[in-house]
């Protein structure tokens, strides 16, 4: 059954709750839309990582979460979602000058970069772009008008979350992170959506406009199986209360990527599935995923 009756369940939610917020989150979608198509000029190849994809990206947390958690869920905590998982990917296309700066902010880049002499700075931002991410919120947070300093930090860790993070660790994702209005955010919740979210956006539909049938020798051969794997993955169905990805290729290679993408997505459901079980203020609506395969 394809998932319906979810569609801007937060944007809907947080403008019920409190309209500044929910004023201040719309406000910052133009600079977000036009900061996030920055990511071609440094990765012409990639695949979509534009507002079209945040968006998508937000759709699917509210497929995952459902009404039930949704309506759980303060204005905070909202607005805060919207925005970690708009800005998720900016760290992908921010300028060489913002490289250099911000670089000196992030732990283990130095270290990195020196072990690793010959990494192209492109390489290297797509490495760290969640920190990247981060610290370019922190830098222009005016331009996306936060509130707080609070909203800012629970912001960040949003955008840090959606890579390598230990979403149990209570000091880097605290369970109930006070805001000075006296409401707490869940951030192990938030970020845990937003990354299964992200990492579910592997349809066909996240390139509209790309032609698959052309190759291109510039791309590298993992890109060229990336495109191949999109290409296959159709849609996103809930059976029986598992998130199901749909696909289809005769190809072998193109199925044993999207078998170790599978594998990929398992660990972080299980990421997502271990925190709300830990939090116990939410339900876990879906058992598991899979892709399943469709002649």
């Amino acid at each position: 059954m394809i998932v319906a009756n979810t569609d801007f369940l937060c944007e809907k939610r947080l403008k019920g709750l409190d309209l500044n917020l929910h004023l201040l989150y719309k406000n910052s979608i133009f600079a977000i839309d036009r900061l996030l198509t920055n990511y071609k000029a440094v990765f012409p190849f990639f695949t979509n990582h534009t507002f079209e994809h945040s968006e998508q990206v937000i759709n699917y947390c509210n497929i995952i979460a459902g009404s039930e958690n949704i309506e759980k869920l303060n204005a905070d905590e909202i607005y805060i979602l919207l925005m970690g998982a708009s800005l998720h990917d900016v760290g992908m296309g921010i300028s060489e000058s913002d490289i250099y700066e911000l670089k000196y902010n992030i732990k283990g880049f130095a270290e990195y970069e020196h072990n690793h002499p010959y990494t192209t700075l492109s390489e290297l931002a797509r490495k760290f772009h969640q920190e990247f991410g981060a610290e370019f919120v922190k830098k222009y947070r005016d331009v996306f008008e936060i509130p707080t300093d609070e909203h800012l930090y629970c912001i960040c860790q949003v955008i840090r979350g959606h890579r390598k993070m230990d979403f149990l660790d209570k000091k880097e994702f605290s369970p109930r992170y006070m805001l000075q209005n006296g409401n707490a955010v869940r951030l192990p919740y938030i970020a845990s959506l937003v990354k299964l979210a992200d990492e579910i956006d592997v349809t066909s539909d996240r390139n509209l406009f790309f032609d698959y049938s052309v190759t291109d020798s510039r791309w590298s051969k993992k890109q060229t199986m990336c495109y191949k794997c999109h290409k296959a993955i159709k849609k996103l169905c809930i059976k029986d209360s598992v998130l199901t990805l749909c696909f289809d290729t005769q190809d072998n290679d193109v199925y044993t990527e999207i078998m170790n993408m599978q594998n990929k997505v398992h660990k972080t459901f299980k990421e997502f599935a271990d925190v709300v079980k830990s939090q116990n203020d939410f339900t876990l609506m879906q058992n598991s995923v899979c892709f399943l395969r469709q002649f």
